[in-house]
């Protein structure tokens, strides 16, 4: 059940518990809108469409090393897979919140491999992976959208099938 309390401001705050039993509080400045917001919250978490607003500050490379951890390739392709992501892909985005990379954001990265001469295939294979651990953010509810749709990548670097 929301519980709703009027702040010395004058404003409304009202807060939920998520499954978890953390508080969610959000603040407004009339009563119906918190009691609103209030009610619509407890509907997606009794539906369980609620993703939790916090769950995308979590850091890129801390959930890269969880993705890392639960990701079955073989191991030719690990190897790869690894050197890519040392030498691209967490020197940029490591210190990143998920929530805060924007579809832009990828594509000014893009940008800057190709500025700095990176090769085609790199920048394929580096744009793959972030795109993969982007959607297992997205299937775990941590973010709501990948930000790596709609990237273009430079000439004789395709996307491949199921990313972008």
């Amino acid at each position: 059940m929301a519980y709703l309390r009027k702040l010395p401001s004058g404003k409304w705050q009202v807060t939920v518990r998520n499954r978890a039993g953390d508080r969610i509080s959000e603040t407004f400045p009339l009563r119906s809108q918190a009691h609103a917001w209030g009610r619509d919250e407890e509907a997606k978490l009794s539906r369980s469409a609620y993703r939790d607003p916090l769950a995308g500050k979590i850091k890129f490379g801390a959930w890269h090393d969880r993705w890392w951890e639960a990701r079955v390739v073989e191991p030719h392709t690990r190897r790869g897979d690894e050197s890519s992501i040392r030498n691209h892909v967490t020197p940029h985005w490591a210190d990143w919140e998920l929530r805060d990379i924007a579809r832009l954001d990828v594509q000014s990265w893009v940008r800057k491999m190709t500025v700095a001469g990176t090769g085609a295939s790199a920048i394929r294979r580096a744009y793959n992976l972030t795109s993969s651990i982007m959607k297992a953010a997205v299937e775990e509810d941590l973010i709501s959208v990948t930000p790596c749709r709609g990237i273009d990548l430079p000439k004789g670097c395709p996307v491949t099938a199921g990313h972008g």
